[in-house]
């Protein structure tokens, strides 16, 4: 397992389906109502009024505005989408806070959880070379508690990367971009807490442009070989379907 001072990508890749989300609901090694502690939506009232959408896989997301009509962007963020505890601040490096959209995408699944995947995920928030967002999370678990991060974006035609930094710490290189619009993208790593029990997560974008829409954060999870078969187990039976 990742010491402290390291992270293990599990997946980095295309996001079509909610099989791909790891939660409490399809992972035997996580506790279902204690694991999934924070679910993350970053919307824009100027385009959406309503951004509420339900869970998937069971993890509740909170709805941080993030978009052209807010005067908050920083927090602090109370989550309790999954629960009391987490609070998110966030600090950035972002001049247009414009959303943009995933207009072809629809996630497959079962029903309601496809729609509230292609709610969160559809709309993202873009950074241009250089540019970075830092997100820190308190209150996820016990000091050097293990974490499971998924974060969730996607693009509108542009080729970039995005440098994925945890707790100060290098994790990798996020093929955020990849030219489609009808998919969005996951990148999905395993972690562990600081000294208090947060997550300080930095996202910088390394060329073109980039786009976020969302973030899960779970705790108490197995190893990373265990988990990225569970995350290409959902790849393989989408396979399955389609061919069928």
């Amino acid at each position: 397992m990742a010491s402290a001072a390291e992270a293990a990508v599990i997946y980095n890749g295309q996001l079509s389906s909610t099989t791909q989300i790891i939660t409490a609901s399809n992972n035997p090694f996580f506790v279902k109502g204690q694991d999934d502690v924070a679910g993350v939506n970053f919307y824009d009232s100027y385009r959406n009024s309503s951004p509420s959408a339900g869970p998937v896989n069971g993890v509740g997301f909170d709805d941080v505005e993030f978009g052209r009509k807010t005067t908050n962007r920083v927090g602090p963020f109370n989550l309790s989408a999954n629960g009391t505890g987490p609070v998110l601040t966030i600090t950035w490096n972002i001049s247009d806070f414009t959303e943009r959209t995933l207009t072809g995408f629809a996630a497959t699944g079962s029903a309601p959880d496809a729609a509230n995947l292609t709610a969160v995920a559809k709309q993202i928030f873009y950074m241009n070379s250089g540019k970075s967002i830092t997100m820190s999370f308190t209150n996820l678990a016990a000091a050097g508690g293990k974490l499971y991060v998924q974060v969730l974006g996607g693009d509108e035609g542009w080729s970039g990367t995005v440098a994925v930094e945890s707790n100060g710490a290098a994790v990798g290189t996020w093929t955020n971009a990849d030219g489609v619009t009808s998919t969005a993208s996951l990148f999905a790593f395993d972690t562990t807490a600081d000294a208090s029990g947060g997550l300080t997560l930095k996202l910088t974008s390394n060329n073109n442009y980039t786009g976020i829409s969302s973030i899960i954060i779970s705790r108490e999870i197995p190893e990373p070989a265990t988990m990225c078969l569970l995350v290409l187990g959902g790849v393989a039976a989408l396979v399955h379907r389609k061919r069928r």
